[in-house]
């Protein structure tokens, strides 16, 4: 695939999985204060200019998903960083969601089958960002699951810090559909 082809693919396949989140009312309850925001990097991507985002991410309106605006190449910076980073260990991983944190949502992925790992160890333990990157790395390599094509990893937040669930996949639409499947079964699960 050529460079200007990967880059077609790569934001219809973003525009896919945002129109399939904006069309799950059941996402709506997955959306974290700060937003959501469903990445994909290209190819041969070096930096967050390389990576295709929602600007201004996705927020819940009226109980449902929307986005801000058209998925865009560098529409995301700090999403994007984590996808990039995460990448170098586990190349097949282009895409990533993060969705709010919750321990009974949590509860609910390890219930459906799925592995979440905490990434408080490397934000509380690692002081320099090299050691957080290599981290960052380490925890998503653990959890990585072939077959689910899938990686997932929290942070319970702190002080000034709202903590999120990352999901990390091979497409956009793999990790818009996995979210999707997740936030249904945490409806499911929610009593009342």
């Amino acid at each position: 695939m050529t460079p200007e082809e990967d880059r077609y693919y790569v934001l219809g396949n973003v525009l896919e999985g945002l129109a399939m989140l904006e069309g799950a009312s059941a996402f709506a309850s997955l959306i974290p204060e700060i937003r959501s925001n469903l990445v994909m990097c290209l190819a041969r991507s070096e930096g967050p200019e390389d990576v295709v985002g929602v600007p201004g991410r996705i927020t819940n309106v009226f109980g449902q998903p929307r986005a801000a605006a058209r998925p865009a190449l560098g529409g995301s910076h700090f999403t994007a960083r984590i996808v990039l980073a995460v990448r170098r260990e586990i190349p097949n991983l282009r895409a990533a969601l993060e969705v709010k944190y919750r321990p009974d949502l949590v509860a609910v992925i390890e219930k459906m089958g799925l592995q979440a790992k905490s990434l408080e160890p490397v934000l509380s333990g690692a002081t320099d960002p090299e050691a957080r990157v290599a981290g960052l790395r380490q925890t998503f390599k653990e959890v990585y699951s072939e077959d689910e094509k899938l990686s997932i990893a929290y942070t319970e937040g702190g002080h000034a810090r709202e903590g999120a669930i990352i999901l990390l996949g091979e497409t956009a639409v793999d990790v818009a559909r996995r979210a999707i499947a997740i936030a249904e079964a945490y409806r499911t699960a929610k009593p009342g």
